[in-house]
């Protein structure tokens, strides 16, 4: 991987400052928001950068999908530099195959979502959830079967100790048993054989998703642009076959995004987006109880969540990012975001958020 760390401030933080415009086309944002750089990643293209999380007050891990790394930063520390944390070996073909999120469990032990190869055909790729030990995958906790070459899903999240999945419509077991994408739990000392629970359903893509207490909040792309029709069926690998539901499941997924609490409903019951097409890449809740959406519309929105607990309210555009978003302990936003040259991750501070 290609990166060079922008110069640090003795605080600790940054001082490669960059200004950054964002297209401001909604909320009270102001016209221009000035981020400061952590590190440029010269290598990268529109999501390859994924699953930011913060992994400690000032510690930052993110994913780098095509090279298979997990990395970490300790932004407190003027001299530290990017460390490589886990190296995986994943099929990385597909546009949106990779290594695709990871997630710490509250027991500590690591697991991780990646694509990898079959027989070395491009058709016998498959999806697989596993525990990640010294850096390396130790065992598989479930494989999720084929994938087509893009809306697969992939990120990972934790409830109740059990892994979820967001599961894109275009893999073998979604195809298989509901049709569609869906949000799943799995036992994280389950076997690549076992049988997920369905928490929700009906979806296209649902990689934007974040859990609060026992609250899923979720944000799915609409159908169309890179993903199939439903109903449609196609040999190019660009796009994967898709089968209309089986009796008794979810509506299928349509060309307008939804969004609210998969914990409650499936896909087609949540609300309908009023923006055509963000795109969800990421959705994060932060610390003073808003949830943060990131899409390739380049903006980080924030939105309040209604008085009922069930829903987003309007959001704001408080910085941009085209591709993951974390928040540390100071309030400090850090999103994703793509320029000349590759990709950054830049921070916002609390006082100018």
């Amino acid at each position: 991987m290609a990166w060079r760390a922008g110069s640090r401030s003795p605080l600790g933080l940054l001082a490669g400052l960059a200004l950054a415009i964002a297209a401001c086309g909604g909320g009270d944002a102001d016209e221009s928001i000035a981020t400061e750089t952590l590190v440029r990643i010269g290598d990268a293209s529109p999501g390859d950068v994924v699953a930011l999380r913060a992994a400690g007050p000032s510690t930052l891990e993110w994913v780098h999908r095509r090279d298979g790394e997990i990395m970490s930063l300790d932004v407190a520390d003027p001299a530290a530099i990017p460390e490589v944390i886990a190296q995986l070996s994943v099929d990385s073909r597909g546009r949106r195959w990779g290594l695709l999120s990871t997630v710490v469990l509250g027991d500590g032990r690591r697991f991780a979502s990646w694509t990898q190869g079959g027989s070395g055909d491009f058709e016998n790729a498959t999806l697989v959830v596993g525990e990640i030990v010294d850096g390396r995958p130790t065992r598989a906790v479930w494989n999720a079967g084929r994938v087509g070459a893009t809306a697969i899903g992939g990120t990972l999240s934790e409830l109740d100790g059990r892994i979820v999945l967001g599961l894109g419509l275009n893999v073998g077991w979604a195809d298989d048993n509901v049709t569609s994408g869906a949000l799943l739990s799995l036992d994280p000392d389950g076997t690549p054989d076992q049988e997920p629970t369905i928490l929700s359903r009906g979806y296209v893509d649902p990689i934007a998703f974040t859990i609060v207490d026992d609250r899923v909040w979720v944000w799915d792309r609409a159908d169309g642009d890179d993903t199939v029709t439903p109903t449609t069926v196609s040999d190019d690998q660009d796009d994967a076959a898709v089968t209309t539901l089986e009796p008794g499941a979810s509506t299928t997924p349509d060309d307008v995004e939804h969004h609210g609490r998969a914990d409650l409903a499936d896909r087609h019951e949540l609300t309908r987006s009023d923006r055509i097409r963000r795109s969800p890449t990421a959705m994060l809740a932060l610390a003073d109880g808003r949830i943060a959406v990131c899409g390739t519309d380049g903006d980080l929105v924030v939105h309040d969540v209604a008085v009922d607990g069930a829903a987003l309210g309007q959001g704001a555009v408080v910085m941009p990012c085209d591709g993951a978003a974390a928040e540390l302990d100071d309030g400090s936003l850090i999103a994703v975001v793509t320029a000349d040259g590759g990709q950054s991750l830049e921070l916002l501070r609390p006082a100018d958020r």
